[in-house]
This record gives C-alpha cells, sequence and structure tokens, in this order.
C-alpha cells in the first residue's frame, strides 16, 4: 500500500511540477497551451503504463498468495480426513 501512495504521489508532483514550469515560461498563450496538452499526454500515458505495471504486480502477487493458502487448506483437510478414518 505504501508503494502505491509513494506512486500517486510522485505522479502528482511530476505533473505539478510540469504545469508550473509550462506557466511561468515566457511564450504565447497558444503555445502555452499546446505544451500543456502535449505534456498532459505525456503524462497520462506514463501514468497509465505505470499503474498497469503495478496492478500486474499486486495481481502476481495476490495470485500466488492465493495458491500457497490452498495448497496448504489441501494439505489440512488431507490430514483431517486421515485423522478421522476409522
Amino acid at each position: 500500500m505504501n508503494s502505491i501512495k509513494f506512486l500517486g504521489a510522485f505522479i502528482t508532483g511530476v505533473a505539478l511540477g510540469t504545469v508550473v514550469g509550462i506557466l511561468v515560461a515566457p511564450e504565447s498563450g497558444k503555445k502555452t497551451r499546446k505544451r500543456l496538452a502535449d505534456e498532459s499526454k505525456r503524462i497520462k500515458g506514463e501514468f497509465s503504463d505505470t499503474l498497469s505495471k503495478t496492478l500486474d504486480t499486486v495481481k502476481s502477487s495476490y495470485n500466488k498468495k492465493l495458491d500457497e493458502y490452498a495448497e496448504a487448506g489441501k494439505g489440512a483437510v488431507e490430514s483431517t480426513k486421515n485423522t478421522l478414518k476409522v
């Protein structure tokens, strides 16, 4: 969970820094709007890629733990079954 919070804070910081940098640059309004649009698209793409990778990691970890618990549960069921046999 901490890595997700860090990732969100990092992306927010990058986005805000980019916007502030563009807004204080001495260019015409038309150029500034175009740069903002271009940077927004770039940041959106980076965010999507990072989010996708993070979700893949979370899914993988979840599935691994689920498999571990399933195996442990099978062992417990077999042990109980053998104990209860007459």
